[in-house]
């Protein structure tokens, strides 16, 4: 048996895979007969793709191609704003094994993940204002 893989098209309309040289059945209604080939991968990841885009109906590819051009531009602004959730979870990391968090630390964590909004200064600031952390030292705080 060959490595790699094939895309293949069934007469019922439905794409599927198959490793090369293997004897392939439609998963959708079974027929080994009326298969075409439509494509070769190197791997199944490849293949994975193609397929999910051929069993896509025309009238939404162009939309969830779109989406999915976007997607990169999407994430990457939300990493540069990073959500509460994020926020907090990069403080917690931020804080030693000692309950201290410094302001030194905590910059170096955001920007260790991309994060450029808001400061580590306006982080603690709010998180002083809500009552979560409380300044213990010169550039460190605790957490309550």
């Amino acid at each position: 048996m060959s490595s790699g893989w094939k895309m293949l098209r069934c007469a019922c309309g439905h794409s599927f895979g198959s490793r090369r040289g293997g004897r392939p059945s439609c998963s959708r209604c079974g027929e080994s007969t009326g298969i075409a080939t439509t494509g070769i991968y190197d791997s199944s990841v490849q293949l994975a793709e193609a397929i999910a885009h051929a069993n896509l109906p025309t009238e939404i590819r162009e939309d969830v191609e779109s989406r999915l051009k976007r997607g990169p531009r999407l994430r990457e602004q939300t990493r540069k704003r990073g959500g509460v959730e994020l926020i907090h979870r990069i403080i917690r990391k931020a804080t030693a094994n000692n309950g201290e968090l410094t302001l030194a630390k905590l910059r170096e964590s955001l920007e260790v993940e991309g994060i450029a909004e808001p400061t580590a200064e306006e982080i603690l600031g709010d998180a002083e204002i809500q009552g979560v952390l409380f300044r213990s030292a010169t550039d460190t705080w605790r957490w309550l």
